[in-house]
C-alpha cells in the first residue's frame, strides 16, 4: 500500500512563499488499485491563494471528468489487471517502477521505470508484468471528448479490476 512524503508549497499572511504540507499521504481508502491523490485543484484553473486540503476524494469516473487538474500515484501488484475504461482527460504518466502492460484496443506496450506516457483521451487498460509491483505517477487534465470515439457512459467505474 502506498504511503509517501508530500510536500505543497503556499504562502504566509505576508505573501511569503512558505511550506503549506509537510506529511504522509496514504492511498485513498477503497481505490483498487491503490491511488494516492497527492493534489487536485478546485478548477481546470488552479488558485494558488487556497490553502485547505484537496485530496480526500475517492476515484471514480465522473471525478477524472471533472475540470480540475489531479496529481496522484497509483500502485498495482503482479497479477492486477485494471479494466477498460476511458475518460475524457490527457494523462500525463511516468513509471516510477516496475512493468506495466498498457493495452489500447488496437494495440498494446510494454513501460518501465523512467518510461512515459500520454493518453489523449483513448480506452485503455492497464496490467503489471512480472513478479514486482508497479508504480505509475500521472497528471490528468480535463480535454474535450472525441465526436464518435469518447463514450464515457458505458465505461467501468474507476476502481474495478481483477487480481
Amino acid at each position: 500500500m502506498l504511503t509517501n512524503r508530500r510536500v505543497v508549497t503556499g504562502h504566509n499572511a505576508d505573501g511569503k512563499s512558505n511550506i503549506l504540507f509537510d506529511s504522509t499521504i496514504d492511498a485513498l481508502p477503497m481505490a483498487f488499485p491503490p491511488v494516492s491523490l497527492i493534489w487536485a485543484t478546485d478548477g481546470l484553473l488552479a488558485n494558488n491563494e487556497t490553502t485547505g486540503e484537496t485530496c480526500s476524494t475517492p476515484p471514480s469516473v465522473e471525478f477524472f471528468n471533472e475540470h480540475r487538474a489531479k496529481f496522484f500515484l497509483m500502485e498495482m501488484n503482479p497479477g492486477d489487471v485494471y479494466d477498460w475504461h476511458q475518460t475524457n482527460t490527457i494523462d500525463f504518466g511516468v513509471v516510477i517502477s516496475g512493468t506495466l502492460i498498457l493495452t489500447l484496443e488496437d494495440g498494446e506496450v510494454v513501460l518501465g521505470p523512467g518510461d512515459l506516457m500520454v493518453d489523449r483521451g483513448g480506452r485503455h487498460k492497464w496490467g503489471v508484468v512480472g513478479d514486482e509491483p508497479a508504480v505509475l505517477a500521472a497528471v490528468i487534465l480535463p480535454a474535450d471528448p472525441i465526436p464518435g470515439v469518447s463514450d464515457v457512459q458505458d465505461t467501468p467505474e474507476v476502481g474495478s479490476a481483477t487480481r
